[in-house]
């Protein structure tokens, strides 16, 4: 090969490797610009932006989400006053159950609404990069919403307290009201929040939580429950319906019945079946609830019978009794919210 055409074959060559270079440069490099600069196009004062990596795009975005919510976090003298409000108010423990399980804790127990992944990329690493983004604009509009329908839930709930002809019924729609007391605040407050970052100012919004928990506390002091066994029931069933019913944060009688009466029942029929070597045990469970004072049934709940099966008879109840355990805390669950109904299922 002649000079000239060595010396452009070796021009273009090296040409190509000028025009490949910055082609390459990206991969080498693995990160965008916005890994470092999270607020890359969204100003940080109409956006939160939250940047992560991790091992897979969906661990990436879950800890993109998550670094986005540590910056709503509640300032402590907020939860400080939510909670002194709380006790003033009421006089409840921080040991109850049903509100401070669900505190004003914004990175572990609310929802942030409103954020989105703006972008995921993997790198060549075998890694991920994600960044989620929280419009504040849309944000607020979207808390406005669930305020609205929370305080719309609170309204029912009371009404229906209001309405209700036996302590039970009240009972219950005073604990479903607080529940959304404590969903309406946390989202109140966290709006708030949100809200200061672009430094809108709005309204002042009532926190709800105080009254009715003070309400939901005066009526706890005057229901007591306890669980009667009927028949032949197991002493394990007795257990879990005990469990189920402080899972309801309601105060349980265990050395006395209460004013109501959560009877437990469990019928079983064993038998041999076609093949001798195994056995069958038909059983059915059955939960009333009952009011002692004025000596009525005010809900029960029969869930359908089903059959266990076991190498002898004894085994076979035992797969019964356990099968019907899992069945329990459901059957109880239905009875507890639906005053003045029967239900089989």
């Amino acid at each position: 090969m002649n000079s000239p055409m060595r010396f452009l074959l070796r021009f273009v060559f090296v040409a190509c490797l000028g025009l490949l270079a910055p082609g390459c440069s990206a991969p080498l490099t693995g990160q965008p610009r916005w890994v470092t600069h999270p607020n890359l196009d969204f100003p940080s004062n109409r956006y939160f932006v939250g940047v992560a990596s991790g091992g897979t795009c969906d661990d990436a975005v879950d800890l993109a989400i998550t670094r986005l919510s540590q910056q709503i976090e509640v300032e402590v003298s907020s939860m400080e006053s939510h909670r002194r409000l709380v006790n003033d108010v009421s006089g409840i423990s921080a040991s109850n159950s049903l509100i401070y399980d669900s505190q004003v804790t914004l990175v572990s127990n609310t929802t942030l609404l409103g954020v989105e992944i703006d972008e995921t990329l993997p790198l060549p690493s075998g890694e991920c990069v994600a960044r989620a983004v929280l419009d504040i604009d849309r944000s607020l509009g979207l808390y406005d919403e669930a305020i609205a329908r929370r305080g719309a839930s609170i309204e029912s709930s009371l009404t229906q307290a209001d309405r209700a002809d036996r302590i039970w019924g009240e009972f219950l729609a005073v604990a479903a009201a607080l529940r959304s007391a404590i969903d309406h605040d946390k989202l109140a407050l966290t709006r708030r929040v949100i809200a200061g970052r672009a430094h809108r100012r709005l309204p002042a919004l009532t926190l709800r939580t105080g009254p009715i928990a003070a309400r939901y506390e005066a009526l706890r002091e005057r229901v007591s429950i306890s669980v009667v066994p009927v028949g032949d029931c197991p002493p394990e069933l007795i257990d879990v319906a005990q469990a189920a019913l402080l899972e309801h944060d309601l105060p349980v009688e265990r050395d006395h019945p209460g004013s109501l009466q959560l009877r437990i029942g469990l019928g079983m029929e064993t038998k041999q079946t076609f093949d001798p070597r195994w056995w069958s045990a038909r059983w059915r469970l059955g939960v009333t609830l009952y009011d002692a004072e004025h000596q009525e049934s005010i809900a029960s709940n029969a869930p359908r019978g089903s059959t266990a099966y076991g190498l002898s008879e004894a085994a076979a109840e035992v797969q019964a009794r356990q099968s019907a355990a899992e069945q329990l805390t459901r059957a109880i669950d239905t009875a507890l919210n639906n005053p003045g109904t029967t239900s089989f299922w």
